[in-house]
């Protein structure tokens, strides 16, 4: 839930892009730590070696590889979601605030004429 919450709260697409990378990385991310946590669990429950058991592991099995097809259709959504974010302001010219001067001119080279 706390992943969740950052999520939600989070004030740009880059910030919420960068929160994606943790669930969605190949190796390291929570869905891959996922998928292998119902292998292990498959695993005890296939050394019960009761039919019950066996059940169990093809469904917990079924899982894993559900989690890994998950995590391989959205394996870009970090890149794709940096991708949203607005290009960056470039320096342009500068407004000036209601009531300041404005900036004197370019100054000239006394001395020289045309």
């Amino acid at each position: 839930m706390e992943l969740t919450d950052r999520l939600n709260a989070a004030r740009s697409v880059e910030e919420a892009a960068a929160l994606t990378e943790p669930v969605l990385h190949p190796t390291e991310g929570l869905l891959e730590r996922l998928a292998d946590f119902f292998e292990a669990a498959a695993e005890k429950a296939r050394e019960t070696e009761t039919d019950d058991g066996f059940d169990l592991r093809d469904d917990l099995d079924h899982a894993a590889a559900s989690l890994r097809d998950i995590a391989e259709d959205l394996h870009g959504v970090p890149l794709r979601m940096h991708a949203l974010a607005p290009p960056p302001r470039t320096a342009g010219p500068s407004r000036r605030l209601p009531g300041t001067p404005p900036p004197p001119p370019p100054s000239t080279t006394p001395g020289r004429t045309r």
